[in-house]
């Protein structure tokens, strides 16, 4: 190869050289330009949008799931929107959608939401939405008091007249019981007041009773009162008797008892239930007496607080006025109504609503107008002795 030959391809080598090298070169500073633009385009979307003093951390409580955030969302509800979380019309937010996000910690809560129907006595009462998952909350949180044998029970789904599926909650109003069944002495739970109703729904059969105190048909309005019943067994008798004691021809105290014996071996399976009631004082005028009060007058009055001292007062004026007739009409036309005649016979509505079937209602009213009125029974009595009327 001549010389000359070899200064070409010398030459030629060095060019190739030179712009392989200028290419590189090339290509570097176009690829550090472009990372260059890109975080520069980065940065300065994050600083015209995002300022980290706005930048805020908390949880979201949602569906039985906690999750932890990020945010430089404004208000609850973005922050809801912004994490995917999707609200029905049932649901409760809390705290409410429109409040500021502006500090550190923050916690929102989403409550799923449903409709329940609250039945009493199987009538309804209200179909409401709620988060609350209690049914006792549920209830006391609209207001109604329950009492401390009252239940509030789960049921089925169903569709209400607002054309809603509802969850019903019943409630139970109880009250507790003392039943002695042939000597076998329990407390029990019923939301009856009849005995009769008390025994069925207790499962109680109402069917071969020997003995049965008080009377089917009676209403427990003394709640410390026992319900007895003795079904026909073989060789059992049964006895009742009252026990009253006078002094000076009154009538001072009594008590029932009733003795269940079986002929087996004599042994006296229960002795006695006492009423024990001061009944008369010895200063009181001949012509009240209080020897024919029945049980179930005693047990009226007893529940109805009046002091037994004003019982021969009461029966008095109230034999007078209506027989102890709770529910009888004034018979010559006017609209007194009850044991004592309330006139007009909506006053006692003030001591319940019940006071059209309840004695004891009526009794409670009767014993305020005797004190609002004469200050006194006894000198109701002695008013009513005047005029036939009080």
């Amino acid at each position: 190869m001549t010389d000359k030959s070899q200064l070409i391809i010398k030459n030629c080598k060095h060019l190739y050289e030179k712009k392989i090298g200028q290419t590189s070169l090339l290509v570097w500073l176009l690829l550090s330009f472009g990372v260059l633009l890109l975080i520069g385009s980065y940065w300065g979307v994050i600083g015209q949008t995002v300022n980290y003093e706005d930048l805020h951390r908390g949880v979201i409580h949602y569906n039985d799931q906690i999750q932890e955030v990020v945010t430089n969302s404004q208000t609850v509800a973005e922050v809801l929107e912004e994490f995917n979380i999707h609200l029905s019309n049932l649901d409760v937010v809390t705290p409410d959608l429109q409040t500021p996000i502006q500090n550190n910690d923050f916690e929102i809560i989403v409550q799923t939401g449903y409709y329940v129907q609250v039945l009493d006595k199987d009538q309804e009462i209200v179909t409401i939405v709620t988060v609350q998952t209690d049914p006792r909350k549920v209830v006391e949180d609209l207001g109604y008091r329950l009492g401390p044998y009252d239940q509030a029970i789960w049921g089925d789904y169903q569709i209400t007249k607002q054309l809603v599926m509802a969850r019903t909650l019943s409630i139970a109003r109880n009250h507790q019981y003392s039943i002695n069944i042939n000597g076998q002495l329990s407390q029990e739970l019923s939301e009856y007041d009849v005995v009769e109703d008390i025994l069925l729904d207790l499962g109680y059969s109402i069917e071969n009773i020997t003995y049965i105190y008080p009377q089917l048909d009676e209403v427990m309005t003394n709640p410390d009162q026992t319900i007895v019943v003795y079904y026909n067994q073989p060789n059992q008798k049964i006895k009742t008797e009252i026990h009253q004691f006078i002094d000076n021809n009154h009538l001072i105290d009594q008590e029932r008892v009733y003795l269940v014996t079986s002929n087996i071996n004599q042994e006296l399976i229960h002795q006695k239930e006492i009423n024990r009631l001061l009944l008369k004082r010895s200063d009181q005028p001949t012509d009240l007496d209080l020897t024919n009060l029945t049980d179930q007058h005693q047990r009226w009055l007893l529940a109805s607080g009046i002091n037994p001292v004003d019982w021969v007062y009461v029966d008095y004026i109230l034999e007078k006025e209506s027989s102890w007739r709770y529910w009888v009409w004034n018979q010559q036309g006017s609209s007194a109504y009850g044991l004592c005649q309330a006139l007009p016979f909506h006053r006692m509505g003030s001591h319940g609503s019940d006071y059209m079937t309840n004695p004891v209602t009526q009794l409670k009213w009767c014993d305020w107008y005797a004190k609002a009125r004469y200050k006194s029974w006894q000198k109701a009595y002695e008013a009513w002795k005047t005029k036939y009327w009080w």
